[in-house]
């Protein structure tokens, strides 16, 4: 019997928790049964692979969930398209900065798969505003130098404010972040294997795929979309 640690594959254990309201079904993200890690997009390549590599036993095998991520991530990288995803966003000013249309690969490794776009627009006196993680907001240092993600330079002037500036610099930032402006964004919310939520706010383009698709936010880890309207997009996070 093969057990994957982190998630629970008992069906005595599943189907009573599921009868006291403890996992919201089958394809809860908290279990391992195939509905589950489908939802979570794991394919079934991944599962097939991981059970060839462990050969026929005569005893239980307990392997971990980065086993199985490990090879699920080898497949699915070359096809998952990039978005950005910004969780907990707090808006940022930026003095010079270029208002205009950026194109961005969908793949890095793949230019032949064309761009997405994402338009910056000026908010006046010589500003711009984009949204970016609330987390990395407080990690970075005032006066300290990062990089907008395929964008540009900029150096945190004022903490409290979140008031910044373009910069050049010769060496690239090692600090690099995600970003969106907010007419280029819709509400996401992320659920986790652990069944908890991370909402944000990630790129309209996403909208291109299809439900079902697996793909990579930037800077977060691969997820699968389950659901997608004009308003909010609902994913699960398979793995980083």
């Amino acid at each position: 019997r093969l057990m994957i640690e982190g998630v629970v594959l008992s069906t005595s254990k599943i189907r009573n928790g599921i009868n006291k309201g403890e996992y919201s079904g089958w394809d809860d993200p908290r279990l391992g049964t195939i509905r589950a890690l489908r939802r979570r997009g794991i394919t079934p390549q991944a599962i097939k692979e991981l059970i060839i590599s462990l050969g026929p036993k005569t005893s239980d095998v307990s392997v971990s969930w980065d086993n199985l991520a490990a090879i699920n991530r080898k497949i699915v990288d070359p096809k998952a398209n990039r978005y950005f995803f910004v969780p907990e966003p707090v808006l940022l000013r930026i003095r010079n900065g270029i208002p205009g249309k950026y194109y961005l690969r969908l793949h890095p490794d793949y230019p032949q798969r064309g761009s997405r776009v994402l338009e910056i627009p000026e908010s006046g006196n010589g500003e711009v505003e984009l949204y970016v993680p609330k987390d990395d907001m407080k990690s970075i240092p005032e006066g300290k130098i990062f990089r907008l993600k395929d964008l540009w330079n900029v150096k945190l002037i004022d903490k409290d404010e979140l008031l910044s500036e373009r910069v050049e610099t010769e060496e690239m930032p090692k600090i690099k972040i995600q970003w969106l402006p907010l007419r280029e964004s819709i509400k996401a919310i992320v659920v986790m294997g652990d069944a908890s939520l991370i909402e944000g706010l990630i790129e309209r383009n996403v909208l291109m795929e299809k439900e079902g698709e697996v793909v990579q936010l930037e800077r977060f880890g691969f997820c699968r979309i389950d659901s997608a309207s004009k308003d909010v997009v609902t994913l699960f996070f398979s793995h980083k």
